[in-house]
């Protein structure tokens, strides 16, 4: 009897019950597939990120959904032994193929040898300091014209760097080079070495005789162009003591260009020091 009853009631309870039970239904699958969408595209982001660092590390993940609508997200630790830190593969990739760069272009150039003026000087500097004997066939053979500018220069600086003996007769050398007198490196290295002996020779006195060497060596003159740079950067930085002397000199100079500009500098060198706007006439 009282099952009759209860299918009677069940067959007069609303169609809407039914309704409203799958709309409960279509809502909590709708709200678990909101919660699983998210947390798969998470666990997919922590598996690749992972990955990168190494493809032996990366954990399992699983993801369920639970009978009341949860979701659970699972992801298995790697073991100890698996879990070594590894590079990712391309940025290995790319390492290795960037030293493999490094070495090669070391290969070439220690093959080619050194090509610029900073490289010269470094072998320069070696050969001097453990081959004194091998560095002067060296000097001979660059100043004979067989290397380039930049490595003509570096041999002056090695040579002066280390005060070696015969860094006078080698600038005065490189200064007059007359049998290369058309060579434009000529002209350049030695335009370059007057200038750069005048900025020390101020507090340097090696490089006052550097200087002098290029002025009044007779054995191998140089040309009048040079001995007149040479001459003035000589007198405008040469100590009190030293200009008497060189008065005398140029007074006894034969070329009349180097004559001349010897007494130009003595004079400029008497000039007071005038402030530019010390001249200047206001109204």
């Amino acid at each position: 009897m009282e099952e009759r009853a209860t299918r009677r009631q069940d067959a007069h309870r609303p169609a809407g019950d039914s309704a409203e039970s799958r709309r409960r239904a279509d809502s909590r699958a709708l709200l678990a597939l909101l919660v699983i969408l998210p947390a798969g595209a998470c666990a997919l982001f922590l598996a690749l990120a992972r990955g990168s660092v190494g493809h032996d590390a990366v954990a399992d993940v699983s993801i369920a959904l639970t009978p009341t609508g949860g979701v659970t997200i699972r992801a298995d630790a790697p073991t100890p032994e698996r879990s070594t830190v590894r590079m990712p593969r391309a940025f290995t990739a790319d390492t290795d193929h960037a030293i493999a760069k490094i070495d090669t272009a070391q290969d070439v150039r220690e093959q080619r040898g050194p090509r610029t003026e900073a490289e010269y000087l470094v072998e320069l500097r070696a050969l001097l300091g453990s081959d004194p004997d091998a560095f002067a066939l060296r000097a001979d053979s660059i100043e004979a014209g067989a290397g380039p500018a930049c490595e003509q220069f570096a041999l002056l600086r090695a040579a002066y760097e280390a005060s070696w003996p015969g860094m006078n007769d080698l600038c005065a050398r490189t200064a007059s080079a007359r049998d290369r007198a058309a060579d434009p490196r000529v002209e350049s290295v030695t335009q370059s070495l007057v200038h750069w002996l005048g900025e020390r020779a101020l507090r340097e006195p090696r490089a006052r005789e550097a200087l002098g060497s290029i002025v009044w060596n007779t054995a191998t003159p140089a040309e009048p162009i040079h001995r007149i740079r040479a001459l003035r950067a000589l007198v405008l930085a040469a100590p009190r003591a030293d200009v008497a002397l060189l008065a005398q000199r140029i007074q006894a100079e034969a070329d009349p260009t180097v004559h001349s500009a010897g007494l130009a500098a003595l004079d400029e060198r008497e000039q007071p020091a005038v402030h530019a706007d010390s001249t200047q006439e206001f109204p």
